[in-house]
């Protein structure tokens, strides 16, 4: 049985896929993804991109740890100037999810008209080919209700399609 300790788990403050942030040099970029260090699991990585150009991708620790002695994703650079001053940070959030709470699921992909007519005729041709391959060799109730799968599944396709070209 392994004494591992569970991983931690993801910090509230980590960015959501999709935000926008600008870096103090004034670029934007665009989280892509975030994930676990390979060497210190318990180590958030946030992974970005710049939206202008072809700009390499780019992997930095969301904090400043021990383990690293880099400025992190969140943390800030230098100490505010006076009170009330936010003080300057390394990344400014401007847009998309704030944190990985803010995330919205992705939308369902919806099938094309193209591919329900395509399953439509794989569900027909399918239900031929078994019934007369097997139709003899089954009992008259294993036919009846395989008859109606495959009518159900012609009805659910063609519903489909009419609510598609609505």
């Amino acid at each position: 049985m392994s004494s591992r300790n569970p991983l931690s788990p993801k910090p509230d403050n980590l960015p959501g896929v999709g935000s926008i942030w600008r870096h103090n040099k004034g670029a934007f970029y665009k989280v892509v993804g975030y994930s676990r260090h390979s060497e210190d699991p318990d180590q958030w990585l946030v992974t970005y991109r710049p939206i202008a150009g072809e700009g390499d991708a780019w992997t930095r620790a969301i904090i400043c740890t021990e383990q690293n002695e880099w400025p992190g994703f969140l943390d800030s650079f230098e100490i505010p100037a006076f009170e009330g001053d936010p003080g300057w940070y390394r990344f400014k959030h401007v847009g998309g999810p704030r944190t990985w709470h803010d995330e919205q699921p992705p939308e369902p992909e919806t099938p094309s008209r193209e591919d329900l007519i395509e399953l439509l005729d794989n569900v027909s041709a399918a239900a031929e080919n078994m019934l007369t391959q097997f139709g003899s060799r089954m009992f008259a109730e294993d036919v009846r209700t395989r008859t109606e799968t495959i009518q159900t599944a012609r009805n659910l396709c063609d519903t489909l399609l009419r609510s598609h070209a609505a």
